[in-house]
């Protein structure tokens, strides 16, 4: 919860989760980043490491408004994510993926989160 929502003694990601979590498919969250460099290889980089987070999201209808673009690339999508559903401190970050409905979506763009981190909002891409 941000320190906005704070004062109101309401925590708001955490009530949309109970309103609607249970209605909300599964789905997992594959956070990227980098990994430590190999010493017996330095030549090789730091590989980049996945770290799986189970969560609950849904594929959305894509609205121009909401990413500012008439131009919709094919096969772009929307997900949403429930904010209070990822463990604490777990942010989704653009070249993320996330697994849901069967299919694992590469995360583009910019990701959109409401004031309270109640609902993370995002273009995907299979």
């Amino acid at each position: 919860m941000t320190d906005l929502f704070r004062g109101f003694g309401v925590d708001i990601a955490a009530e949309i989760l109970k309103g609607l979590g249970p209605g909300i498919p599964q789905a997992t969250l594959l956070s990227r980043s980098l990994g430590a460099v190999n010493a017996a290889d330095l030549t090789a980089g730091r590989p980049i490491v996945e770290t799986a987070y189970a969560c609950l999201a849904f594929i959305d209808a894509y609205d121009t408004k909401r990413f500012g673009s008439s131009v919709i690339q094919e096969g772009t999508r929307v997900v949403l994510i429930i904010g209070d559903s990822l463990p604490a401190g777990v942010i989704p970050q653009d070249e993320d993926r996330i697994t849901l409905e069967g299919t694992t979506f590469h995360i583009t763009g910019q990701i959109q989160r409401d004031p309270a981190a109640a609902t993370y909002v995002m273009e995907i891409r299979a």
